[in-house]
């Protein structure tokens, strides 16, 4: 089963912030489809 997690950040007069990330979960754990997003760009 894919599941998606977008949590998201709302910052008051800027904007806001969400991620998404895929992750694939099996019997065996679980699998990342999407690269980790290591930085957290705010226009």
């Amino acid at each position: 089963m894919v599941f998606t997690i977008e949590p998201r950040l709302t910052v008051p007069g800027r904007g806001v912030v969400t991620i998404e990330e895929m992750v694939l979960v099996t019997k065996t754990g679980a699998e990342y489809l999407s690269a980790p997003q290591e930085k957290i760009l705010l226009i």
